[in-house]
C-alpha cells in the first residue's frame, strides 16, 4: 500500500495512515585531552583555540553516542528534508 499500512488487530483488519515526521539526530562526539594552563579557565580556552585550529580533531572513534528526538508530523515537500523511506 502507498499510503497506508493494513494492520491485523484481534481478528479486526484497519488500515493505518502513514504520516511523515521531522527526527532530529544529534551525535555526541568526547575526547578527554591535556591542557597545561595556571586555571581552569585557561585550560578551557586553550583546549577550545586548539579545537577550533584543528590541533584536536575527533573522529568515529571518539563517538560517544546519538540520540534521536521526533519533533513534529509535516507536510513532506520533496527535496526539503533527507528523507528514508523503508517498504517494510
Amino acid at each position: 500500500m502507498a499510503h497506508g499500512e493494513l494492520i491485523a488487530s484481534a481478528g479486526k483488519e484497519q488500515i493505518m495512515e502513514r504520516k511523515k515526521y521531522r527526527v532530529a539526530i544529534t551525535e555526541t562526539y568526547r575526547k578527554v585531552v591535556t591542557v597545561e594552563a595556571s586555571s581552569p579557565r585557561e585550560a578551557h580556552i586553550r583546549a577550545r583555540d586548539a579545537y577550533n585550529n584543528t590541533e584536536i580533531t575527533l573522529n568515529e572513534t571518539n563517538l560517544e553516542g546519538a540520540e534521536y528526538h521526533v519533533l513534529d508530523e509535516t507536510e513532506y515537500t520533496e527535496g526539503k528534508f533527507d528523507s528514508i523511506d523503508r517498504k517494510e
